[in-house]
């Protein structure tokens, strides 16, 4: 539920990633969601794992905004296998997050060990956001969304 109210907070980053540069918007969403599993993985205290759990939610928006918007301009007319593949990754990763929680446990390492992989992974992914020339904004996305959307 506070992941979700986090979602919903990170909503207006959707308009954002017309207007500032999709790189930034990406990198910094996959850093602080870096850092809130570093958080899970660290801390005890309720509130601070709420908090955690509420920038999470955000962060996702922030990531997950900021590539489709790259996307959508990277792809040009090629945008539905981009999508497909897009999609494709997206399930493969549903299937890996449930292996590495079993080659931890599997190892003996606890739960804390997985939250620290998955921080040194998403942190990973963050700078290596940051390194890719991501369309930088305001490239027409909306206008040719808009009118693939009418095309229909």
């Amino acid at each position: 539920m506070i992941l979700s109210a986090g979602g919903l907070v990170g909503t207006p980053l959707a308009v954002a990633a017309d207007h500032v540069s999709r790189r930034v918007l990406a990198s910094a969403g996959a850093l602080v969601y870096g850092l809130c599993l570093l958080a899970f993985a660290t801390f005890d205290s309720f509130g601070t794992l709420a908090a955690a759990a509420f920038l999470m939610g955000a962060a996702s928006d922030a990531l997950v905004h900021g590539c489709e918007v790259a996307l959508v301009d990277l792809a040009g007319d090629s945008l539905e296998p981009a999508l497909a593949r897009v999609n494709l990754l997206a399930l493969v990763g549903d299937v890996l997050g449930p292996l590495l929680l079993s080659a931890v446990a599997a190892a003996g390492l606890g739960w804390r060990s997985a939250f620290m992989i998955g921080t040194a992974l998403m942190l990973a992914y963050a700078g290596w956001l940051a390194s890719q020339p991501l369309p930088r904004r305001g490239r027409g996305t909306s206008d040719r969304v808009r009118s693939r959307e009418c095309a229909r």
